[in-house]
């Protein structure tokens, strides 16, 4: 046997005996910050449990002196049927969550609870069932109604919150805090945001596929189409006087051979002759009918790519704006994130640390679910002094992964919130107020 003098208490059975304990290294752990409710009504404590022959429990009769009982001992002997009659007694029973309530080779199991309010309640198990009764402060019969009414909608057990799922977690917080938006609206507008972004951005793609499939205009590329009626109109007018122009010179010509051949009508000829020749002197230039043809032949690649060019620009307009929409629909989507980070960081949430977004709870900026073991039991109990039930009572299950700094900040958090909390603790040591050993209460 180890010398009494070695002995070093553990940090429970320092809380237990209402020993603050401060850690030794300030990053030991976190900090945390509960919001204290306005009291509106009467609270209360249980004053005095006294359990009997109830699952592994033979006798036991604790009468809390502090905000942090401490129920110490090996595995096996209790500690858990202790906290398994607080809840059961208050919230009610339920056969499939509590297994053979009575301890084996007894007929009958009992738990009675009085509150610091006058409420007296007392829970019997028979092999047939069992039974509620007590009586509230005013001495009128006690209903499980009444109980419900007094404790929180968690329950009594701190694990509650913890294991309820995201959805039933994010529900719940939203319940005991007081936002400046309405979370579901908010997400509402952001996703209508969000998907007129993506159906912007899917034009934006579907424009610069288009843009890209133009060629490169000159930058002196004209709007305007060619008009082939009027281009072979212009053509008909030039092959028709060019056909009068070389019908004049052919006229001269055959007159100067007529000259010749007939000099004896030379005064006729010459007459002839000089009429021809003044028609053809006043007659214009011959015109250039295949520059005309050319122009007919390549109107319509001409006008081909007269349209790409308009198309080209109307796809560069619609895309310039595709993409100023899309970039003030982003920053419509800021405005809205900013707007839920303005209002979150205004929020007084039940524990510093604590926020939310619309897939669940977070803490310390990850999901609920993944913080450790200790954030979850002193979130979780922060969360059930948020709800502020009337009787300010919880169970602490599992109190093994708290440490010293998670254990001051729950005792401290209890005590500015005037709450009483049951924690079950895994220890060989025997220097503890409330220690279990075989279904008992130790000596």
């Amino acid at each position: 046997m180890s010398d009494p003098d070695d002995y070093e208490p553990t940090d429970l059975e320092l809380l237990s005996h209402g020993i603050n304990i401060e850690p030794t290294d300030p990053w030991d752990s976190p900090s945390y910050t509960t919001v204290k409710p306005e009291r509106q009504h009467q609270m209360s404590v249980i004053k005095s449990l006294e359990i009997s022959n109830f699952q592994r429990l033979t006798a036991a009769k604790i009468e809390p002196t502090g905000s942090l009982i401490v129920l110490a001992g090996q595995n096996a002997n209790g500690k858990t049927s202790v906290l398994d009659a607080i809840e059961t007694t208050l919230c009610g029973f339920n056969a499939r969550n509590t297994k053979r309530p009575i301890k084996d080779g007894h007929g009958k199991a009992s738990i009675d609870i009085a509150l610091t309010d006058g409420t007296v309640v007392r829970r019997t198990f028979t092999p047939s069932g069992s039974t509620l009764s007590g009586t509230r402060p005013d001495g009128a019969k006690l209903k499980q109604s009444d109980l419900n009414a007094i404790i929180s909608h968690l329950g009594v057990d701190a694990s509650t919150f913890a294991t309820s799922g995201d959805k039933e977690q994010l529900k719940t917080l939203l319940s005991v805090v007081d936002l400046p938006f309405v979370p579901s609206e908010l997400d509402a507008k952001r996703k209508s945001i969000f998907d007129e972004r993506t159906a912007v951005s899917r034009d934006m793609k579907r424009l610069e596929a288009q843009a890209a499939g133009f060629p490169a205009f000159p930058v002196d590329t004209t709007t305007d189409e060619v008009s082939v009626r009027d281009l072979l109109a212009e053509h008909g007018n030039a092959t028709r006087q060019n056909n009068l122009v070389t019908a004049a010179h052919e006229s001269t010509s055959s007159w100067t051979e007529e000259v010749e051949r007939l000099r004896a009508k030379l005064a006729e000829a010459e007459e002839s002759l000089a009429k021809a020749i003044d028609h053809a002197s006043g007659a214009p230039a011959l015109i250039d009918t295949d520059a005309i043809q050319e122009r007919i032949d390549n109107a319509e690649q001409i006008n081909a790519t007269v349209r790409d060019y308009k198309s080209s620009q109307e796809v560069a307009a619609a895309l310039t704006a595709a993409r100023g929409n899309a970039e003030k629909l982003t920053e419509d989507l800021a405005a809205i994130d900013q707007t839920k980070r303005d209002g979150l960081a205004a929020v007084e949430m039940p524990i510093e640390g604590l926020s939310f977004d619309e897939e669940g709870v977070l803490y310390q900026g990850i999901p609920f679910s993944r913080a450790s073991g200790a954030e979850q039991i002193i979130v979780s109990a922060a969360m059930i002094i948020a709800t502020d039930p009337e009787l300010r009572t919880m169970v602490i299950r599992n109190g093994n992964v708290l440490d010293k700094g998670s254990l001051q900040q729950l005792e401290e958090m209890l005590e500015d919130n005037n709450f009483l909390a049951f924690i079950e603790y895994v220890s060989d040591g025997e220097d503890h107020e409330y220690r279990m050993v075989d279904g008992e209460l130790a000596a």
